[in-house]
């Protein structure tokens, strides 16, 4: 079944959010993506990001999901590499003042947090 992009986009970003909610079934949605991807003559990138916002509570540990708010925690998926920039500006799109970001290609969001700054 070929997907329109906004169809897609949607169908990827939930089997991400689905992985973090059933991580025994993360390699079956990992190849279920893959199919998708196939059929649909694509590659999926995916940044899960966490960032801190100025007027929100500061999260502790960057590494403990669990501690983290998940209104300041996305899944960003993309046809093309995801880069510093794309982050910064989705960013920007949920806060107007980010204190400190980081990035993960994990596709689980669960581990290789890193700051921005040092996103390849």
């Amino acid at each position: 079944m070929t997907l329109t992009e906004g169809q897609w986009k949607a169908a990827v970003a939930h089997l991400h959010l689905a992985m973090t909610a059933y991580p025994s079934k993360m390699e079956e949605i990992e190849q279920l993506i893959v199919e998708v991807d196939r059929a649909n003559g694509r590659r999926t990138f995916v940044a899960w990001v966490r960032w801190r916002d100025a007027n929100s509570p500061h999260p502790r540990n960057i590494n403990n999901p669990a501690e983290w708010p998940p209104t300041l925690t996305a899944c960003m998926t993309a046809a093309e590499s995801i880069t510093k920039e794309a982050i910064e500006a989705y960013v920007g799109t949920r806060t107007p003042q980010a204190a400190g970001i980081w990035a993960t290609h994990d596709p689980a969001g669960k581990v290789g947090w890193q700051r921005l700054e040092d996103w390849p």
